[in-house]
């Protein structure tokens, strides 16, 4: 049996985890798998997969993935999941706040509602806003790595994978008994401390279990007035097998609080939130060929947004949503070169939203509800050079009409250095909470609003030589009754309106290039050029819609210096669209002796004047330090 990061050819894993370079992988030849701790392990030629969720055991190789790996991303000047997301191909991570505190995630063009984001596999999106789907119960230390899909993912993750799916994979518990404590210090009265436990694995009474348990706080006072931010994560896993199953409890909790300066409308907010997620999973095989895998999880997520931080009583809401799911998954190989995955799906959500107007109490959002059902089947073939995958999953909600996406992708190993690739597949999105129910001085949601659809392709080369690992996609969404926010052309100093703006189209082109050497230097540059349309009522102007840039550019650089020491520097680079072009540089230096390490960040180097959401200016130079210690 071999491990994830065993089963990936060592010189295009590091290429791709180290870089954030597109993951490359040689086709299949021998059938076998088995599932371990959430992840899809092919006993045959190497293979990546995507963590499983409604393909449990199935590759997609045949699409674009990008693998972020957590440990080569220690290296990197990146404090949190947002900030390495920004490094992948296509992605960008729309800051209000630094440090993780609030971003807002696209891929490939799509609006900050068009993601999924899943934690182990399990859906952690947030029905009131996708504002808060980066509201992670855990921190980045807490990760193995980051897989993004990009492209279209509804039969994968369900509705509102429009321009893609992040899947944050939790790592493993040690084999042995330790831990780590670090203490950070910076600029802005920046300061934080961390601290990780693992129990190691023990066997006994039929029983081996391990886990670890972590905890993360972070807080500043911000480059201004109104931009301070305190963070807090506690998070465990434990994984147990028993009578030939195998357990896997993942728990976390999260809380940030942080000015909100400008955030959404003109004021000096303050917000304050809390996520909880629990999820159980089992995995058993079934027989040499097939395995069960069932999820049970939970998230409760608490938004207190208060529009004059210095007069609460003024204007504020409380929101209050809750999901719960149950998802069951059977993998079989049937043979000849045939796998199939089916999944059945049951959820609910609500939301109690309550407020305070003029010291008096009101409703807000009010008291909502959704319950939701879904099943998904997925083949795969494999046989010599070629790969194949095709789906259909069909969703039914207690509020909307229900809807098919459908899915087919297409991989084709030319010679043991290149593979060229095709995809196209159906999208579905449900308006959120906040754009049905909504309103304030400055936006108002809309109850009568439908369901976003649509439909995409792409295509897609990859050459894989020595250290070096290229890859090339051109793509294309085309989008029916999408929702954004609106100021029609009669009331142009009105409230932002909740609408469904007609139609829409991106395309895109992204070349990414990686290069590893054996001692662990890499670079990467990934870069995306994007075109638009979006067919407006003339006159009309819309918030987000019209925030997707032309040009997207992430590249980063990792030197390994003799006796431990490592450099870093990381640059992004986004113009177009209403945003003035920008360009960012980061640097970090590592050192690490034995149980020590230690690392030098140094922000924005060149103390750029910048916005990644217009009128929300982001700090200028910083400068961090963190001291680290294994026991």
């Amino acid at each position: 049996m071999r491990r994830y990061l065993t089963t990936v050819a060592a010189g295009l894993l590091a290429a791709a985890t180290a870089t954030g370079a597109t993951a490359v992988v040689p086709a299949a030849t021998d059938r076998g798998f088995m599932i371990v701790a959430g992840d899809t392990i092919w006993l045959t030629d190497p293979v990546l997969v995507l963590g499983t969720r409604v393909p449990a055991a199935l590759p997609v190789g045949e699409r674009e993935v990008a693998v972020l790996d957590a440990a080569q991303a220690a290296l990197l000047p990146v404090r949190a999941p947002a900030e390495l997301l920004a490094s992948a191909p296509g992605v960008a991570t729309g800051q209000r706040q630094l440090y993780g505190t609030q971003a807002d995630l696209s891929i490939r063009g799509s609006t900050f509602e068009q993601v999924r984001v899943l934690l182990g596999g399990m859906d952690v999106g947030d029905p009131q806003t996708g504002h808060h789907a980066l509201d992670l119960p855990l921190s980045l230390a807490d990760l193995a790595r980051l897989e993004v899909l990009s492209g279209q993912g509804s039969v994968l993750a369900g509705a509102g994978a429009f321009g893609g799916v992040v899947n944050a994979v939790p790592r493993l518990p040690a084999a042995g008994r330790g831990g780590a404590a670090a203490v950070t210090v910076g600029g802005d009265e920046t300061r934080g401390a961390r601290l990780r436990f693992d129990s190691g694995r023990g066997a006994g009474l039929g029983l081996d279990a391990a886990g670890w348990l972590s905890g993360d706080w972070f807080r500043t006072d911000g480059d201004r007035p109104g931009t301070d931010a305190e963070n807090l994560t506690v998070a465990g896993r434990g994984t147990a097998t028993a009578h030939g199953a195998e357990f896997d409890l993942l728990a976390g909790y999260a809380r940030r609080d942080f000015g909100a300066l400008d955030f959404y409308a003109p004021y000096p907010s303050q917000e304050r939130t809390e996520t909880v997620f629990a999820g159980l999973m089992m995995r058993r095989p079934l027989s040499d060929r097939a395995v069960i895998e069932q999820r049970l999880y939970g998230r409760r997520h608490e938004d207190r947004f208060v529009l004059f931080r210095d007069d609460p009583a003024r204007y504020t809401n409380d929101h209050l949503n809750r999901r719960a799911a149950s998802e069951t998954r059977l993998s079989c190989d049937l043979g000849a070169g045939w796998t199939a995955a089916a999944g059945l799906d049951g959820g609910y959500e609500d939301l109690d939203s309550r407020g305070v107007r003029a010291g008096v109490a009101t409703a807000a959002l009010g008291r909502h509800d959704r319950r939701h059902a879904a099943a998904a089947l997925e083949m795969a073939w494999r046989r010599g050079v070629w790969r194949a995958t095709a789906g259909v999953r069909r969703d039914a909600w207690s509020q909307q009409d229900p809807a098919t996406t459908r899915t087919a992708a297409l991989r084709w190993q030319v010679d043991p250095a290149v593979a060229l690739r095709a995809s196209a597949g159906s999208v579905l999105r449900l308006p959120t909470f906040t754009e049905l129910y909504y309103e304030d001085p400055a936006n108002r949601g809309d109850p009568l609003l439908e369901p976003e659809h649509g439909w995409a392709w792409d295509l897609g080369a990859t050459v894989a030589s020595g250290p070096w690992t290229l890859d090339w996609s051109v793509f294309e969404r085309h989008e029916e009754d999408l929702i954004d926010w609106v100021r029609p052309a009669n009331a142009p100093t009105g409230p932002w309106l909740a609408r469904n703006v007609a139609k829409g189209r991106v395309r895109g082109w992204t070349q990414s290039y990686g290069l590893t050497t054996p001692r662990g230097d890499a670079l990467a540059l990934h870069h995306t050029i994007f075109e638009a349309e979006r067919s407006l009522p003339a006159g009309d102007v819309a918030k987000y819609a019209t925030l997707i840039p032309r040009h997207l550019l992430a590249a980063s650089a990792t030197v390994v210096i003799d006796r431990g020491l490592t450099l870093a520097a990381q640059t992004r680079h986004r113009s177009g669209a209403n945003l003035a072009g920008h360009v960012v540089v980061d640097l970090r230096a590592s050192l690490a002796r034995g149980a020590w390490a230690l690392s030098a960040d140094l922000f924005n180097v060149f103390d750029r004047e910048y916005a990644e959401i217009p009128g929300v200016p982001l700090p200028g130079r910083q400068a961090a330090a963190t001291c680290a210690r294994a026991f």
